[in-house]
């Protein structure tokens, strides 16, 4: 690509069409000015160590003002400072090693209500007779407000080849109850593994 060194203008009709772009035509631009010495100086000598976690009384990445008002807001997260591998994830496992289709005759009791959680639940379903192809499915806690006992259904993936089947269930505030459904027409591939906090 030819790189453009003059300013060029297209015209139609003796209508200038096409904004100039180049320097050159930029009024008051000056190219030598890009940055000024100081701003190269602080550019060249910048470095991440220098950086630091700012307080509500002294800027750090953001300035005080702004970390006080992120404070005030309630988002029940984690600090920006707090590394993922820190984090801990003992209190997002509400039922595990569940292994169930499940059935109309198969229930989970939670071990913590769905109300109570942050948002919601994840329901944890993989293949039933290999430790693969894992899917999460989100339940807001809102459904169970909104919808209490009604039928909650997840198209989910039973192979790589894209075949799916669909598994169904009943969502109550401390209980997941199945159908007859999820082990029929290859639902029965399927099975929920485990429940997670979200």
């Amino acid at each position: 690509m030819t790189q453009i060194t003059k300013a060029r203008t297209l015209t139609y009709d003796g209508e200038e069409v096409y904004v100039r772009t180049h320097i050159d035509v930029i009024d008051g631009f000056d190219k030598n000015l890009l940055l000024t010495p100081e701003e190269k100086q602080k550019l060249n000598s910048f470095s991440q160590d220098n950086l630091t976690v700012a307080t509500s009384e002294k800027a750090g990445l953001m300035s005080a003002e702004d970390k006080k008002r992120l404070d005030k807001l309630k988002t029940n997260s984690n600090e920006y400072s707090t590394r993922l591998s820190n984090v801990s994830t003992n209190n997002t496992l509400i039922k595990q090693d569940i292994n169930l289709w499940p059935s109309n005759q198969q229930t989970v009791n939670l071990n913590k209500s769905i109300s109570s959680c942050n948002n919601g639940i994840i329901l944890v379903w993989r293949l039933d007779e290999s430790d693969d192809l894992y899917h999460y499915q989100y339940l807001p806690k809102s459904h169970v407000q909104l919808h209490r006992n009604a039928k909650v259904t997840e198209v989910i993936s039973i192979n790589s080849s894209g075949q799916t089947c669909t598994k169904t269930v009943v969502v109550s505030d401390q209980l997941i109850k199945g159908t007859d459904d999820n082990f029929r027409n290859n639902a029965n591939k399927i099975r929920l593994h485990e429940i997670l906090e979200y």
